[in-house]
């Protein structure tokens, strides 16, 4: 079981599988609740396995080009052990309601972020859509980190695959300390709109 298992999170971290398809060929390997917890147990193991060699084997520097491919995969554990039996509209309805409650303040408040969070990432991709989550999160704080299945179910699959909004937040990440100083051009925009929406 586990050649193909490792061959499925591959593809979707290669962005050649979207959430759905992983859900879909979850669903073709889970028969019965023993079958969910031992395919959620595998991908654990990968990610487990896949930190180890990192922190055994790489630098620091090198490290952090590990850390999305070990967040992606868990993720994907926790959705099959949460979400495997659901229907695709319950898992979707789960994740938008889990990426609202990560906004802070009152239903206004929360109406007013996902408006602007929309008007910023709906028709745009990976890059885009990470700097927009950044700033939300980091410079306005107005909400907490969401996973990236929740960002597909509110946003839909058009955002792109979780490699290159991966990279790019793993970047941010890395020069937040300096983000004042050393932002592009296309943060500095992506920030100022975000403003501009949020006030």
């Amino acid at each position: 079981m586990n050649t193909p298992i490792k061959e499925a999170l591959e593809s979707v971290f290669a962005g050649e599988w979207a959430l759905y398809d992983f859900d879909r060929y979850v669903k073709t390997i889970c028969a019965t609740p023993e079958d969910t917890r031992q395919v959620a147990d595998t991908i654990k193991s990968f990610a487990r396995a896949t930190l180890t060699l990192a922190e055994e084997f790489l630098t620091p520097a090198d490290r952090r080009e590990v850390n999305p491919r070990y967040k992606l995969y868990w993720e994907l554990a926790q959705r099959v052990e949460q979400r495997a039996q659901a229907t695709p509209t319950q898992t979707e309805e789960t994740d938008r309601a889990a990426l609202r409650a990560r906004i802070t303040g009152d239903e206004a408040q929360k109406d007013r972020v996902l408006a602007a969070l929309h008007k910023l990432i709906d028709g745009h991709k990976g890059v885009c859509v990470a700097r927009t989550v950044y700033c939300a999160v980091r410079t306005f704080k107005v909400m907490e980190w969401p996973t990236f299945p929740e960002l597909v179910a509110e946003f839909g699959n058009g955002i792109g695959a979780y490699t290159g909004y991966a990279r790019e937040i793993t970047e941010l990440e890395a020069k937040r300390e300096d983000w004042g100083k050393i932002r592009k051009r296309g943060e500095a925009k992506v920030e100022a709109d975000l403003r501009e929406l949020l006030n």
